[in-house]
């Protein structure tokens, strides 16, 4: 994947989205790993307002990677920022290698719970 082929799609359904343009047509754009780009406020410990993004990933409840936008739903394209490609390609990491626990708590008396079953 090319970071030169990322960019960020602004819907005119008011979303934005950020992917890797796979290719496109006179009609359509096929993009890989679409992320929905949201941003959040929240307040540190002295009540000072700050402003974050979270991405989440667009196709969700689904196994597909590859999805096509109508060209025709698009209002604008731009070109991410470092920071946003560093935030995307983080959050791809953590999609496809899900984080365990620091700890496995071992599940002991297990004889004790089948009195309750």
């Amino acid at each position: 994947m090319t970071q030169n082929s990322y960019r960020i799609f602004k819907l005119r359904s008011g979303e934005q989205i950020v992917a890797e343009i796979k290719s496109s047509s006179s009609k359509k754009f096929k993009v890989r790993r679409p992320m929905s780009i949201r941003s959040a406020m929240q307040f540190d410990g002295r009540g000072r307002q700050k402003e974050f993004t979270v991405l989440r990933d667009w196709l969700n409840y689904s196994d597909e990677m590859d999805t096509e936008i109508p060209k025709d739903f698009i209002v604008t394209i731009i070109k991410p920022t470092s920071q946003m490609i560093t935030l995307y390609e983080r959050e791809k990491e953590l999609e496809d290698e899900p984080q365990l626990p620091n700890e496995i708590i071992p599940i002991s008396g297990m004889d004790d719970l089948k009195s309750f079953i």
